[in-house]
């Protein structure tokens, strides 16, 4: 959105340039600065709220909440020392939140089982550092059990309240029913239908309309005539294989705007894409395909990368002795840390291969899933490549990095 604000409102300054006397094109020069500052500011607030809002509340529900345990605590006669209420529960809150949102528990898609792992992953830390306190400092384990069953009742609550007043449906996980018009041919619009039928779980009726002959009359009326008595379309997909760009923008203002949604799917392809509005995406209906280019997955991996870097510097001193390329080794280490390098990328024929482009956008890796392979033809490294974009596990990455950590140093 922000990147959207700065290149139209350019495109105007170089229009006032052109079409605007010396003079007056200095001022509206001036103004539309101005106004592009003022509405970038504007959308990176609107998205810094949209993205801290959720966590601020979490923070402050997790809180309450322990809090209010120690105080159940207290009517048995059991007193907490002070450092608990200043320093043990606020660190105890943010591994938490920190966990929930690493294993994607604030993402529109995430599952119930996001909140269980997170809960447990960061209750496992939690523990480890409670059993490094000195023995004066432990005070409870059930006390971190005991929150940690708060934290995962937590997040269940609150998304369900969420979809009640949302969606007036008391459940965890909930898509809206929509119904689908799907415009193009017989061939590709059923097989649009069937991509939908595998990726969007919640789905009402489905409308195939493969005559394009006088497209925005017959597309009117469907929208707005007796079919919309019957079930409203909430959502037309346009088959870009069957319809040219012109007629695709001109259904759209024939439509004109309202509570409907467009989408296009694009030719020989596993996902339909689209949005109405510049500050969101809109929903994506994916066969998997691009799965590592998932936030949680995203977040997962650099996790990942984060905790075995500095595992791998820590415990330098007894491994560097069985790498030739000891400068390459910590050059490696360090930049997996700081975020330039991933452990475990892509594998590349050659500094300029076009195929690698095309797959989703990951940092360079220190390994690949072929590293120490040689000999290796460019089909095989396309369908590995492949492969791993589109049926990414974090414990695949675990795997590649137990089977070739000797060629760290490489």
């Amino acid at each position: 959105s922000v990147n959207y604000v700065f290149i139209f409102y350019k495109a105007m300054v170089i229009f006032a340039q052109k079409h605007f006397s010396k003079n007056n094109a200095k001022i509206y020069s001036f103004a539309i600065h101005i106004a592009i500052y003022f509405r970038a500011f504007l959308a990176i607030f609107n998205r810094f709220i949209k993205f801290s809002f959720p966590i601020i509340l979490d923070i402050a529900i997790i809180l309450l909440g322990l809090i209010a345990l120690t105080n159940h605590w207290k009517k048995i006669d059991i007193h907490f020392p002070e450092f608990v209420y200043d320093i043990s529960i606020p660190i105890y809150t943010l591994i938490w939140v920190i966990s929930s949102l690493f294993f994607g528990v604030y993402d529109k898609e995430s599952k119930g089982t996001s909140i269980i792992k997170s809960s447990i992953f960061g209750t496992i830390i939690i523990l480890i550092f409670y059993a490094l306190l000195p023995k004066d400092w432990q005070f409870s384990r059930a006390f971190i059990l005991i929150g940690a069953l708060w934290v995962m009742g937590s997040h269940v609550i609150k998304r369900s309240l969420y979809n009640l007043f949302k969606y007036d449906k008391l459940k965890y996980n909930y898509s809206k029913i929509k119904n689908f018009l799907i415009i193009g041919d017989p061939d590709e619009a059923n097989r649009v239908a069937e991509l939908l039928n595998h990726t969007y779980s919640n789905r009402g009726e489905t409308t195939v309309l493969s005559d394009l002959s006088n497209i925005n009359n017959i597309v009117a009326s469907k929208l707005h005539g007796t079919q919309a008595q019957k079930g409203k379309f909430n959502e037309v997909i346009f088959c870009a294989k069957s319809m040219h760009p012109s007629q695709i923008i001109s259904c759209m203002t024939s439509i004109g705007k309202g509570e409907i949604d467009f989408k296009i799917a694009q030719p020989d392809t596993s996902f339909i894409i689209g949005s109405n509005s510049i500050d969101s995406k809109g929903d994506f209906y994916s066969m998997k395909i691009n799965s590592i280019n998932r936030p949680g997955n995203l977040r997962s991996k650099r996790l990942l990368d984060i905790l075995l870097s500095t595992t791998l510097l820590f415990i330098s001193p007894l491994l560097i002795w069985m790498f030739k390329g000891k400068a390459t080794y910590f050059k490696n280490m360090f930049s997996v840390l700081f975020g330039y390098k991933t452990f475990v990328g892509y594998h590349f024929m050659n500094a300029e291969d076009s195929d690698v482009q095309l797959l989703p956008n990951l940092k360079k890796g220190v390994l690949t899933p072929l590293s120490g392979i040689e000999n290796t033809n460019k089909e095989i490294v396309d369908q590995m490549n492949i492969t791993y974009a589109k049926e990414y596990s974090i414990f695949n990455d675990i795997t590649i990095m137990l089977k070739k950590w000797r060629f760290l140093d490489l």
